[in-house]
């Protein structure tokens, strides 16, 4: 019974709007692998991103080399599965007419702000590649090391908490469309203070990413599904599965199960 109305709720719009796309793109992303081996074609995309210092051109190559279509697939693949509550909110919150507009003008400034992160992060890359000597075990295993420093600040935490803030949209003319854009912005904003450092390690191992996509994405939507914590210092991962697993445990002897509300028709 749980599992139709989980089902009833994928085949509505947003939801069903937001699947087939997240679809679309993991399958694109799976499938062009095998397709450039079996026809012979160089995989420009995925060797594009790599950062190696004799091939430096400065800031603009960095730029050319966060604003392409793997960049933009690699975003919409491993962020869509974690925009259902905002995507839902704006929903709600605009009328019919301007849904659409309001969802396109908050995926245009969530993409903006994560394309901005994407040029410092590969900036960043190129300076360790700098100083290290383009280790590339090095590297990554600095990037572990901020990975990890991260996850124990109070920073952390409060990204994650406000994660959750419901946004403030004016239904009424441009301004719905401005309070969406602003939304994208400040979603973006506190989604890389949760995730950033594994979206670094993703675009230095642009070559394995399709394997470490799937598991950070698993641990983002994870994350984002635990209770609320206090913004302090903690050991990173402790008791994370612990809390989520006591979550889930509660959730299904809760009948109020924010999910199961959604019965409103649209």
């Amino acid at each position: 019974m749980k599992l139709q109305v989980y089902f009833s709720i994928l085949k509505r719009p947003p939801f069903s709007i937001l699947l087939c796309i997240g679809l679309l793109v993991w399958l694109f992303l799976l499938l062009q692998p095998i397709v450039m081996v079996e026809f012979n074609i160089p995989v420009h995309g995925h060797a594009h991103h790599h950062i190696h210092t004799h091939q430096r051109n400065g800031l603009w190559s960095v730029i050319m080399q966060t604003i392409n279509i793997h960049w933009f697939l690699m975003l919409i693949a491993m962020m869509f599965p974690l925009l259902s509550d905002a995507v839902l909110a704006i929903w709600r919150k605009n009328f019919p007419r301007k849904r659409y507009i309001g969802l396109t003008t908050f995926f245009i400034g969530y993409i903006v702000f994560w394309t901005f992160i994407g040029i410092v992060l590969l900036f960043l890359t190129e300076i360790l590649n700098s100083i290290l000597d383009s280790s590339k075990e090095l590297v990554l295993g600095c990037i572990l090391v901020i990975l990890l420093f991260w996850q124990a600040t109070p920073w952390k935490q409060m990204s994650l908490n406000r994660c959750h803030i419901p946004p403030m949209i004016n239904p009424f003319g441009l301004q719905s469309a401005i309070d969406c854009f602003s939304y994208g912005l400040k979603k973006a904003f506190y989604c890389v203070g949760t995730c950033w450092p594994l979206m670094w390690i993703s675009l230095v191992t642009m070559q394995h990413t399709m394997y470490l996509m799937p598991l950070f994405t698993f641990m983002m939507y994870f994350e984002q599904n635990l209770p609320w914590k206090p913004e302090q210092w903690r050991i990173p991962y402790l008791y994370s599965f612990h809390n989520f697993y006591k979550q889930l445990s509660f959730k299904q002897k809760n009948s109020t199960h924010p999910i199961l509300r959604f019965d409103r028709k649209f």
